[in-house]
């Protein structure tokens, strides 16, 4: 769809009188009040006016707006369309399933409720009434009409993508800052950066966050950790999520993980951000409320958050699947699954396997947040941050943005400490803590047995040495015949004595070293 600010021709409308047609537009092209043809320039060859056609494209490929035979106007519906998306620059966003209409002072494309597009299609068939000196058009202006001309206007101007049409651009208070060429340019706003929303934060690239850095974060993280953390921020300051990857940030409580998710969504815009709920998301409406969105976040979440089945879904939100959402009493939409995702937790996460652990491998990045040293405690922090030194957030979120985006460009990923890639590999061995276990201190020995409850208490001890969080005692013992079939081949019985009872529990395997 081409956008176009400035003033356009004339609509085009065929007038019929019984067999006699007039084109109303026949003045186009002219200068002479009375519609008489523009003289022309005795320096040029003679040439006939130009037809509406050649000068109005709308009109060239959906032919004129309107007729008007015996006092009755005939309107070219798709004509109609075409015309208001262009005038007014109105453009369907087809994730958040309405109109936006451009602004020219802001560089955004501002959402338009279905109520605001019908008043505003309506004033512009007022003004093409009164152009054409048609006041019986005024009348037909029904919800109907207009509804009927807004569902052609939705496959005639379809939102474009900003990171396909013009490369990756971060829309900040002051211009759009182009990151296509590698050093970031500010330049003006336009049209075609499709921006839905802006950072209400100036880009000034010599600001500094001294305090952002030296208190909130290098307490806490290791250098290796800062430059993944930027990286990441940068990622989810553009928008895109091309290494598919999401962010785990766990550790104590008050170490700065929620100051700094609280920062980051109001770099971004609240509005870019929805909550993340792995509960839900098998439910029929809740993929929905991602429409629109370009961050996902869950705050403060128990253990067993990454380990509902459901969680699962979080890979395809991530990897460029496709879902299919539903609005309550709104229809069904699609979903491309390019969301950042950022969880934040107090302890170490379980993750739902299911014999999928390379995918995890594949997608998880985990950083803890551990302080060396009480934090003095500052009341509202994020909003005393914010207020003394957004800019220079901005400016060293951008400097992550433009060192992720080289580092994709030479492999296509994060790049990663090997310690990072050892701690995404300790929560994969923790999530299947009971078969490790199995696997690693139960050994195969003829005549010997072992209890339930004997297994129960080795599990225990096993997960304390290696400070991982135990699954629930009923999560073991129901899965602990299957383990030991699996890595043993014995089953489960109940003839094994202890204290002079019968107790349940395995022959021919022992506890290694008993």
């Amino acid at each position: 769809m081409e956008q176009k600010s400035h003033h356009l021709p004339a609509p085009e409308v065929v007038e019929t009188d019984g067999n006699n047609a007039q084109s109303i537009n026949s003045a186009l092209g002219s200068d002479a009040s009375d519609g008489s043809p523009a003289p022309l320039d005795e320096s040029t060859d003679q040439k006939a006016t130009p037809s509406p056609e050649e000068i109005d494209p709308i009109i060239r490929e959906f032919g004129p707006l309107l007729a008007i035979e015996d006092g009755d106007v005939k309107l070219n519906q798709i004509a109609v369309a075409a015309k208001f998306v262009r005038d007014r620059q109105v453009c369907f966003d087809q994730q958040a399933g309405g109109f936006r209409r451009y602004n020219s002072g802001t560089g955004v494309w501002d959402a338009l409720t279905d109520a605001k597009t019908k008043l505003l299609l309506g004033a512009f068939l007022k003004q093409l009434a009164v152009e054409v000196d048609a006041p019986a058009l005024l009348m037909m202006r029904t919800s109907s009409l207009l509804g009927s001309i807004l569902n052609l206007a939705k496959g005639i101007a379809v939102m474009g993508d900003r990171d396909a049409d013009t490369g990756p651009a971060i829309h900040c208070a002051n211009g759009a800052l182009d990151l296509t060429e590698g050093e970031p340019v500010l330049r003006e706003f336009r049209a075609d950066d499709w921006s839905r929303t802006s950072c209400a934060i100036q880009y000034k690239p010599e600001a500094k966050c001294s305090r952002f850095v030296d208190e909130l974060l290098r307490p806490a993280l290791t250098a290796d950790d800062i430059s993944l953390l930027q990286r990441y921020l940068g990622a989810v300051l553009i928008g895109l999520n091309a290494a598919q990857r999401f962010l785990v940030l766990y550790g104590d409580a008050a170490s700065g993980k929620s100051t700094l998710v609280k920062i980051l969504e109001r770099i971004i815009g609240l509005v870019l951000v929805a909550t993340l709920r792995t509960i839900h998301l098998s439910g029929r409406f809740e993929t929905h409320g991602f429409q629109g969105k370009t961050l996902l976040t869950a705050k403060d979440v128990a253990s067993d958050f990454l380990a509902h089945s459901a969680a699962k879904a979080i890979k395809g939100l991530i990897g460029d699947d496709v879902f299919e959402t539903e609005k309550k009493y709104g229809g069904k939409s699609q979903l491309v699954g390019n969301r950042n995702v950022l969880v934040t937790s107090n302890t170490r996460l379980r993750l739902s396997l299911d014999e999928d652990e390379g995918a995890w491998r594949r997608r998880l990045l985990v950083i803890h947040f551990k302080r060396t040293e009480a934090a003095k405690r500052v009341t509202n922090f994020a909003d005393v941050l914010l207020k003394d030194e957004a800019e220079g957030i901005l400016a060293w979120t951008v400097e992550g943005a433009v060192k992720h985006l080289k580092e994709l460009e030479d492999g296509g990923d994060y790049e990663l400490t090997q310690g990072q890639r050892d701690h995404v590999e300790s929560w994969i061995l923790e999530s299947r803590s009971a078969e490790e276990f199995i696997r690693s201190s139960v050994v195969g020995k003829p005549k010997a047995d072992v209890a339930v409850e004997e297994l129960l208490n080795g599990y225990l001890d096993y997960c304390r040495g290696k400070n991982w969080q135990p699954v629930s005692v009923r999560e073991f013992t129901v899965k602990l015949e299957e383990l030991m079939i699996r890595a043993h081949g014995v089953h489960k019985r109940n003839d094994i004595t202890r204290g002079g009872k019968s107790v349940r529990g395995f022959k021919g395997v022992a506890l290694e070293g008993k």
